[in-house]
């Protein structure tokens, strides 16, 4: 009997692990710190300013860069979002009423 109980122990540990796992679903981003999505969007940015000034150099005008310094935005506005949630999350239930005012 105590087999079971360490067994399902250890399917709760697992399954804590996966909710604390430092990569979301959706997207595949950082979502313990939003500095590395802040980051992520800052460096596609570049590589899309880049790759277009080359293209321009050369004569050639590239539409890809356009959609990549978009999805740099988005990682940008991910990221200050995610840290802006993280940093208002504030333990209210040890505030009394007259603290509040």
């Amino acid at each position: 009997m105590e087999s079971l109980s360490s067994e399902e122990q250890k399917k709760k540990e697992l399954e804590e692990k996966l909710e604390k796992s430092s990569i979301s679903d959706f997207d595949n981003t950082p979502k313990d710190n939003p500095n590395k999505t802040i980051f992520l969007g800052i460096g596609i940015i570049v590589v899309s300013i880049i790759w277009l000034f080359a293209g321009l150099a050369n004569d050639y005008l590239f539409y890809y860069p356009f959609i990549l310094a978009a999805l740099g935005l988005y990682f940008i506005f991910k990221g200050l979002i995610a840290a802006g949630k993280k940093g208002s999350s504030v333990d209210r239930k040890d505030i009394l009423d007259d603290d509040l005012q």
